[in-house]
């Protein structure tokens, strides 16, 4: 009657020892990709459950070492940034590695894989709209994100580390994929400058930086495509810029 729970049974002192009652009293063994494994649990039914699901998952070929779960994040992420180089624009992954490095890790870093849950995530995202999560960047403070830099850094950054972490049997499932992005919040009245402001600022420059000024003003380009214009991308008899590169 009490196998779950010795304690309850009414068991004469003489026969009890020392450790009566104590400790893990069901034990389940299993053997996968040639390793011998076992699991200690304190009631019967539990383990029957779980040795129910770990048959399953090797039938089915979706077995998974309990101790992978347990690998913090940045393993995931190493192999994700691997993988990285010559499958996206030069930008476009310079732009993943910082956020990375910024958001990602002194959040998750060291995290176990089975502890980054859905509802932890959705904690995090609203923490990155109020400015409020861990920052890893080199000066400064990290500050408020928008829905899109938030996309960006959970959707894209950790739900592509975690889809590695699923490929590679490590977890179940993708816990990004139900996380929701919080929508921006009211911002403050963009102010714009009238061209006669351009002048006055452009007035006070050397005629190179007030070329560039009049070139950012008028043609909206970013600071980082400008800067990284060659003679060559430029065509006067056209008046055409070819951006190429950031």
């Amino acid at each position: 009657m009490h196998a779950d729970e010795p304690d309850k049974a009414k068991v004469p002192e003489r026969f009890k020892s020392k450790d009566f009652a104590k400790g893990a009293r069901w034990e389940v063994r299993w053997r996968a990709d040639g390793v011998g494994r076992r699991k200690l649990f304190g009631y019967r039914s539990d383990a029957e459950a779980f040795m129910a699901e770990i048959e399953d998952r090797i039938r089915s070929n979706r077995y998974m070492d309990p101790k992978d779960s347990c690998r913090p994040l940045r393993q995931a992420a190493d192999l994700w940034q691997q993988g990285l180089a010559g499958t996206i624009k030069g930008s476009t992954e310079g732009r993943y590695r910082r956020e990375l490095r910024v958001w990602v890790l002194p959040q998750w870093g060291n995290v176990a894989l089975k502890d980054i849950t859905t509802v932890r995530i959705q904690h995090w995202y609203v923490s990155l709209a109020e400015g409020k999560a861990p920052y890893g960047g080199e000066r400064g403070c990290g500050s408020a994100l928008s829905a899109s830099s938030i996309r960006s850094v959970g959707k894209i950054v950790l739900g592509s580390i975690l889809d590695v972490a699923v490929e590679n049997r490590w977890i179940d499932a993708n816990p990004v994929a139900k996380a929701k992005v919080p929508h921006n919040r009211a911002v403050q009245r963009r102010i714009y400058l009238a061209p006669k402001e351009i002048k006055v600022i452009a007035g006070q420059m050397d005629e190179a930086n007030a070329t560039a000024v009049y070139l950012l003003a008028y043609t909206g380009l970013r600071i980082g495509e400008a800067l990284a214009l060659r003679c060559g991308d430029v065509d006067l008899s056209r008046n055409r810029i070819n951006v190429l590169r950031t």
